[in-house]
């Protein structure tokens, strides 16, 4: 592991964030917003009480970049201090107020009141301070993604890391990259109901790692054992080295086809929970199979939602406590392609005709 240490100011780092030499693109590193207000003011009054700040690592590419005089520059992206950098930048472009428990801070003998203010606010001995504080810098150079990979859970090993955090780091660099661009789907992104708290913990990427297990649950190429987040990550850690070919080309072509069926939904689905995700993109398969019209399938989908399902019918049974058990997983599964089924007139295929783990015809344990 190749590692040097660049002493930088924040103010240094902000015209690279500016200049685009500086990112946050990783694509194992976790996503934004992570701390509340409070947490964030006290990185800020840490900055200006000079307490001890845990260093950046940084990540030196190669882009070509070059300065106005044509000299080449460096890039970094960020892979472990994200939070800390962008509350920062946050703070010097006035997105926020520092919170009202932030404590003052003295300087020169003189108390400054922080509570309430934001970076403009502030009187300019503190901005300037803020400006000049230099962040203990580490670059890594010339590193694999194994080693980046096995560095950022090293880093990140007595930190509050969510399972799903940490399963990005298993599942590795390239493999993230691609599930990255399904999670910016416009059926991920924008349909699925999933909650801001919920983002901050990765759950969509637990919900597409689902869906994935089930296609090659349904191919016979993994052995489904639950719908639990230690299982998805195990099955997760399975695609560090890439995804079957297979499994690619139907994930792509699924959630291409449920972007058409939604694709008039001008909000998030208050029904598309984790819990029924995985169930409506197996149904979405069955529907292209049957050459089903996206809107056709939408139709049938505000039936099964919002007509059929109430918290006493059958469907219902299976989900709540132990939803992710493996009886209740195939119990969903098999209630919502029957509902499916006798909705388009399509005849009840023998559970032979499936994976003999999947009972799709109404035999749900």
């Amino acid at each position: 592991m190749k590692k040097q240490a660049i002493p930088m100011k924040i103010k240094n780092l902000y015209k690279m964030y500016e200049r685009n030499n500086l990112t946050f693109n990783n694509p194992i590193q976790r996503r934004s917003e992570q701390w509340k207000n409070y947490q964030k003011s006290l990185l800020i009054h840490s900055i200006l009480d000079d307490y001890i700040i845990p260093p950046i690592y940084l990540i030196k590419e190669d882009k070509g970049s070059v300065d106005v005089r044509g000299r080449a520059i460096s890039d970094y992206d960020v892979l472990d201090g994200k939070q800390r950098l962008t509350t920062v930048f946050g703070f010097i472009n006035d997105e926020f107020s520092l919170s009202e428990l932030t404590p003052s801070v003295e300087l020169d003998e003189e108390e400054y009141e922080l509570a309430g203010k934001k970076f403009s606010e502030l009187d300019s001995e503190l901005q300037e301070n803020i400006n000049n504080f230099g962040f203990s810098i580490y670059n890594l150079e010339g590193n694999s993604d194994e080693e980046v990979e096995e560095f950022f859970l090293r880093i990140n090993g007595g930190e509050s890391l969510s399972k799903n955090q940490n399963t990005k780091a298993k599942i590795g660099v390239k493999t993230m990259e691609y599930l990255n661009t399904l999670l910016n789907s416009w059926f991920f992104s924008k349909v699925c109901n999933f909650s801001g708290a919920q983002y901050k913990k990765e759950v969509d990427l637990c919900a597409l790692l689902q869906c994935a297990m089930m296609v090659d649950v349904n191919a016979g190429r993994y052995d489904f054992v639950s719908f639990s987040e230690n299982d998805a990550q195990d099955y997760g850690e399975m695609l560090h080295d890439g995804i079957n070919g297979e499994t690619i080309k139907v994930l792509e072509n699924t959630i291409s086809y449920l972007d058409e069926a939604f694709a008039d939904t001008s909000s998030k689905d208050k029904w598309l929970r984790k819990t029924h995700i995985p169930m409506v993109f197996l149904t979405a398969q069955k529907a292209m199979e049957n050459s089903v019209d996206p809107s056709e399938f939408y139709d049938w989908y505000i039936e099964f939602a919002y007509t059929y399902y109430n918290p006493e019918c059958e469907y219902a049974q299976f989900c709540g406590a132990g939803s992710v058990k493996k009886n209740k997983v195939y119990g969903r599964i098999d209630i919502m392609m029957k509902h499916f089924n006798e909705y388009f007139n399509l005849e009840q295929p023998h559970t032979d005709d499936y994976n003999n783990d999947i009972p799709f015809q109404g035999d749900a344990a």
